[in-house]
């Protein structure tokens, strides 16, 4: 199998890397620069001269011999927080003349800005392997790893730029360029051997050993005499630093506040938010004391194995570690409210400004304080979301941290009010819409739910959207649907809009033909609007075989509706045909509406769609939502997101957009959005890494969220022997009847 991802020369840089070769002219390597492959995933090419998309270039931060690779040089940029807002599909390294010498393609990632609400900094790297310049290659390794660097960094960047400048020295003397070192010729056994192997100001390097802090030292042959010049740090010490932090993701920029006898950090900022290994159930109780909740604790009495993190001029601790677990005298009530407020917990207090008697504990390099005392009393700027979790499950707080699994309902307001005014007997529609992938497309859990708000409200106001879809299960209140002769277009085959306009659900058929045929049987509707969209064909309709209806485009390429009025309300038979058609002819979809009064449960979904194919049917909400006017959206996504190996980052930015686009034509539209259950399939990430960024999506955006994940079986094949699943990926009747009660229960029939 050829690789996906890989790097290569460019016919320029070959031909400056032979000609550095042969004259002896430094090849000075300065830039990097990265792109978004103009929204694909670009394939190198040795022709290029420049990104496909190039969205920024700036100088290497570093360019250095890897310590653990002495025949690797490793050019680094590191893009800060403040710049982002696309895609990394694509690296280039540039000359000091701006000529493209090296590209390559990469695992996709987004590089989202501070405004965004999700800023990282994000190192990006590629390495040289310099063995021969016959065989140069080029490989990327885009770790992140920012706050392990950031620890050492003054030492470890003074320390790296002396080696390679004395190397570079030896190397352009010697072979002219960098890259064309052999890095063997000056690797000798013992100072012994290597002033025998070289002549007087030459330099080379001798080995330390794998149980050696450093890996090598280089020295300077002085008239005979071993110069020791520098030394390169060895395994166990990047060992020693990686295990300062926790391992993190590539988002994190950690910046430790206290290191251990055992090398470890308890106590750390994460993006300048106050982050902690683990804190002791005094420390979490006077956190939730001090926010005015109860049943919490008694104040635990400090052990005498305490560690003390900080010392105030009375000679008293306000702050301690207890085994590596965070402790304080006591908090404030900004703080307290932060970690609750992470915690998604209700009633916290509004911080308060910082008093002038407040004593810093950190000033990070901007010279901003995001952990202080205030009397004493620790307090931070923010807390992370993993700290809000430790208090929470520490003290047993029900819904607190990642152990919720529900939101709260409060967002609905405007389906309650609709719901009020049904049940004083006022004519309005009560409208509820299943957006999504198959979970939203296929009837079982849409059915479900309007079974139940029949019960509760009485005779349904009509049958909604209706998709002109043929797969069984697809079908919608025993409606069934029959085409001969159509092209059906679905979003979930393209990443691109339709030509020929589609519904609010991503579906369209669409023909050039005389003879094609589309037959829906088993309306119940006394009006219905059949959406299409305007070409220069035409086709004809009729009710319960009447005297066809000849429809003719004007080819306006917009969304039209025909409004059909004065049907009986029972089963009828909705024929269309394109006879005569000259042209190109789109039917959408349709809406059905039987009263003025009473529910009506939409089912838009189009099976097999990733989040970011929902994009593609955004502009299209606008043309619908006056017959919809939906108050409330129930969203499924995620399967497919999880089937396709798709960034978790970008499925919630995704599902992001689709709620936004939703609420620019309806503000008072709620949403809430499920995460589905595990499916039984493998993915490079998990079900949960879903759930995470569906959870914190809603709470960005203010909407609600069920995790029907934490309902069912982590593991499928428990949840398939109790009867939940239909197939691999789809849940039965029984897995429907699962998912719709803790739904109706919680956020639809209070």
């Amino acid at each position: 199998m050829s690789a996906k991802f890989y790097t290569l020369l460019t016919a320029i840089g070959a031909a400056k890397l032979a000609n550095a070769t042969a004259l002896g002219v430094p090849l000075k390597i300065t830039q990097m620069a990265v792109g978004d492959g103009g929204g694909v995933l670009p394939t190198p090419s040795a022709q290029q001269t420049k990104l496909v998309g190039e969205q920024r270039r700036a100088a290497l931060n570093q360019l250095y011999i890897d310590p653990q690779n002495a025949s690797q040089i490793i050019a680094e940029q590191v893009i800060p927080a403040d710049e982002g807002g696309w895609w990394i599909r694509e690296i280039g390294l540039f000359d000091d003349s701006g000529s493209l010498i090296a590209v390559g393609n990469c695992a996709e990632s987004y590089k989202p800005l501070l405004s965004e609400g999700s800023g990282r900094t994000q190192t990006v790297r590629m390495i040289l392997i310099t063995r021969s310049t016959a065989n140069l290659t080029l490989k990327i390794d885009p770790t992140t790893v920012l706050a392990t660097r950031k620890y050492v960094d003054d030492k470890a960047i003074e320390l790296s730029a002396y080696v390679d400048n004395e190397i570079a020295k030896h190397i352009a003397d010697q072979q002219g360029i960098i890259t064309s070192l052999d890095i063997g010729s000056i690797t000798f056994s013992d100072t012994e051997v290597g002033l025998a192997g070289t002549k007087n100001g030459e330099y080379f390097r001798v080995p330390q050993g794998p149980e050696s802090n450093v890996a090598f030292i280089y020295y300077q042959n002085s008239s005979g005499v071993a110069k020791e010049v520098a030394k390169l740090p060895g395994k166990i010490t990047q060992d020693s630093l990686l295990k300062v932090l926790p391992q993190i993701h590539e988002d994190s920029a950690l910046v430790a506040l206290g290191v251990d006898d055992a090398g470890h950090v308890p106590l750390w900022l994460d993006n300048g938010r106050f982050e902690a290994a683990d804190v002791t159930e005094g420390f979490a109780a006077k956190v939730i004391d001090k926010a005015g909740l109860t049943g919490i604790a008694e104040q635990a009495q400090v052990a005498s194995t305490l560690v003390p993190a900080f010392v105030d001029e009375a000679g008293n601790v306000p702050l301690w570690f207890e085994n590596g677990k965070l402790g304080a005298a006591g908090v404030t009530e900004e703080f307290s409210n932060k970690v609750l407020d992470k915690a998604g917990l209700n009633n916290v207090i509004d911080s308060e400004a910082i008093a002038s008697t407040l004593v810093p504990l950190f000033v990070d390099a901007k010279g901003n304080v995001p952990l202080w005392l205030d009397k004493g009393m620790l307090a931070a700027g923010d807390v992370t979301q993993s700290f809000a979790d430790l208090v929470g499950k520490k003290l047993g707080v029900v819904g607190s941290g990642s152990d919720w699994k529900l939101t709260d309902a409060r967002s609905l307001y405007g389906f309650r009010l609709k719901k009020a005014k049904l049940i004083q007997g006022e004519s309005v529609k009560l409208n509820v819409g299943f957006v999504g992938d198959s979970w939203s497309e296929y009837h079982r859990m849409p059915l479900n739910l309007y079974g139940r708000l029949v019960s509760e409200f009485g005779e349904a106001a009509g049958g909604g959207w209706l998709q002109f879809i043929t797969d069984s299960l697809s079908n919608w209140l025993d409606m069934t649907v029959k085409t001969d002769g159509w092209t059906l277009y679905a979003a979930r085959n393209t990443w691109t809009p339709s030509s020929h306009g589609c519904g609010v659900d991503g579906y369209a058929n669409y023909t050039t033909t005389t003879t094609a045929t589309m037959q829906v049987t088993n309306i119940k509707a006394s009006n219905m609007n059949l959406y299409y969209f305007d070409e220069d064909g035409s086709f004809r309709y009729a009710i319960d075989g009447g005297t066809p209806v000849t429809v003719t485009g004007g080819n306006t390429k917009t969304v039209k509706k025909i409004t059909i009025t004065g049907m009986s309300n029972s089963a009828q038979t909705l024929s269309i045909d394109t006879v005569g058609n000259t042209g190109t002819v789109s039917i959408l979809g349709a809406y059905l509406s039987s009263s003025d009064k009473g529910i009506v449960v939409n089912k838009m979904g189009c099976g097999g769609t990733v989040s970011g194919q929902h994009l593609r049917i955004l502009d299209q909400i606008p043309n619908f939502t006056p017959d919809l006017d939906l108050d409330l959206i129930i969203l499924n996504l995620g399967v497919n997101d999880y089937l396709q190996n798709r960034e978790p980052s970008e499925y919630s930015l995704n599902i992001g957009k689709i709620i936004d686009a939703y609420k620019t034509a309806l503000p008072n539209v709620g949403f809430i959005l499920v995460s589905p259950a595990q499916v039984n399939a493998d993915s490079q990430y998990k079900m949960t890494d879903y759930r995470d960024a569906m959870k914190q999506i809603a709470k960005d955006k203010g909407v609600e969220w069920f995790g029907f994940y934490d309902d069912m079986p982590s593991d499928y094949s428990a949840g398939n022997a109790l009867g939940a699943y239909q197939d691999n990926y789809h849940l039965s009747d029984i897995g429907a009847e699962a998912y719709i009660t803790p739904i109706y229960q919680n956020f639809i029939k209070q």
